[in-house]
């Protein structure tokens, strides 16, 4: 599931040229986190490009250097691709454009996929800002993964108590308690559809024992017609509960990992 884990803290990516650049800053980051950088982190015989790939996979925050020899990056086009999509599919990742430069009027040339991702711009003396920057993205992803787990963690305890009072529960109140739970995710429709229900019954009913004289005719047909009505929200209303049991039990279900 994307967002459980991650090899990598950061995976940083240069061209060659900027190869003294992406070592100082991995210097700056690897006391306190886990990060990628080619030359430090592919062992000797490895298949390095296979290395970065699964790297680049498996990093949370993916970093590009980018300086005036961006051009020298043979690579940084496809791996920026992967690691766009990668942080589309799932909220816990990052990439994150560099641009170090030395005159702060004139950026380098912004690789294509990195136009409308938020960057930071520092000169190559403040390579530490640059640490520190990532430093707290990190922090703050960590904990924010961290929050959704233990409220993902709460609902599946919820909706586990909630399926156990509708399945065990030993007096009406508790199984309605727990039906009224495990159908929180449709809350609305529910409502809605429960609303239109009861309104059609009591509907067919006036129309059969109290029908006022302008419908008098076709009460019959008007008493269908909203027979019809009824029929249809209680059909969306078992489909609520049967589709609110699966989520159920599977969050259930994930208590227990």
């Amino acid at each position: 599931m994307p967002g459980d884990d991650y090899s990598w803290d950061f995976f940083l990516a240069h061209a060659s040229p900027d190869k003294g650049l992406a070592e100082q800053l991995y210097a700056l980051l690897e006391p306190h986190a886990k990060p990628f950088l080619d030359s430090r982190s592919i062992p000797l015989g490895a298949q390095w490009d296979d290395m970065l790939a699964e790297a680049l996979k498996s990093s949370r925050i993916s970093v590009f250097l980018i300086t005036s020899q961006v051009d020298e990056a043979h690579y940084l086009k496809d791996e920026v691709a992967i690691a766009v999509e990668r942080a589309r599919a799932d909220k816990n990742r990052r990439v994150v454009p560099a641009f170090v430069v030395e005159d702060p009027q004139v950026k380098p040339q912004v690789p294509y996929g990195l136009h409308r991702v938020q960057g930071l711009t520092v000169s190559s003396g403040e390579l530490q800002l640059l640490a520190d920057k990532l430093l707290a993205l990190l922090a703050s992803l960590k904990q924010q993964q961290e929050t959704n787990a233990a409220r993902k963690e709460q609902t599946a305890v919820t909706q586990k108590r909630a399926l156990e009072n509708l399945t065990q529960g030993t007096t009406g109140k508790v199984r309605l308690e727990g039906l009224q739970e495990i159908t929180q995710f449709f809350g609305l429709m529910r409502w809605c559809l429960l609303t239109v229900f009861i309104l059609s019954i009591v509907g067919v009913i006036w129309c059969l024992l109290f029908p006022p004289p302008a419908i008098e005719q076709t009460r019959g047909l008007a008493a269908g017609g909203l027979g019809g009505l009824a029929t249809f929200s209680f059909g969306g209303l078992m489909m609520i509960i049967n589709k609110s049991l699966d989520i159920a039990r599977e969050l259930a279900r994930g208590s227990h990992r």
